[in-house]
C-alpha cells in the first residue's frame, strides 16, 4: 500500500482533479481489485455509499492460464514472434530448442506497466544467459506496440 509506506504522490496525484470534476457524482458503483483499495477509496470518498464498492480480485483465469503437457522447448517452437503493421520486418518461428529457461511479460503495452524495465532487463539476462528467451504477451495502442516493438529489437 504506497499510501501507507509514505509516496507523497500516490493516490493524491488525482484526488483534487477527481473531485473538481465530480467523477463519482453520477457513479452507480466503483469496482477495486483489493480489500485494501476499497478502504482507501471510501477514506478518500466517504459520501461514496460503500455497499456499491465491490471487490474484484486481480488474478487471472486458470481456464487460460494452465501448465501445458508440452515442454517449454517444444511450445515455444508452435509461436512465431508478431509485428506492428507497417514494421517492414517478417514473423519469424522461435527457435525453442535453443532455450531453457523463459521470462514472461503479460500485460498491456503501456508506461505504467514498465514494460520498458522488462525489455532493459531482457538485454541484461539475455546476454549473461543465452539460454533464457524473454516473451511478452499483449496489446497496446498502435504507437505503443510499435515504441515497445522497436525497444525490443533495437541493437
Amino acid at each position: 500500500n504506497l499510501e501507507e509506506k509514505g509516496d507523497a504522490e500516490y493516490p493524491m496525484r488525482f484526488k483534487k482533479m477527481m473531485e473538481e470534476l465530480k467523477v463519482f457524482d453520477d457513479v452507480q458503483a466503483v469496482v477495486t481489485i483489493s480489500e485494501d483499495n476499497k478502504k482507501m477509496f471510501l477514506h478518500h470518498f466517504p459520501n461514496f455509499e460503500p455497499a456499491n464498492v465491490f471487490v474484484s480480485m486481480n488474478g487471472y483465469n486458470p481456464l487460460v492460464f494452465y501448465k501445458h503437457p508440452d515442454t517449454l522447448q517444444e511450445g515455444l517452437s508452435k509461436f512465431t514472434t508478431k509485428t506492428y503493421e507497417g514494421s517492414g520486418t517478417e514473423c519469424q518461428t522461435i527457435p525453442g530448442d535453443k532455450y531453457k529457461k523463459m521470462v514472461l511479460f503479460v500485460g498491456k503495452f503501456a508506461d505504467w506497466k514498465r514494460l520498458d524495465m522488462v525489455l532493459k532487463a531482457a538485454k541484461l539476462y539475455e546476454a549473461k544467459y543465452p539460454d533464457c528467451c524473454t516473451v511478452i504477451a499483449g496489446t497496446g495502442q498502435p504507437g505503443d506496440v510499435k515504441y515497445y516493438h522497436e525497444m525490443a529489437f533495437k541493437e
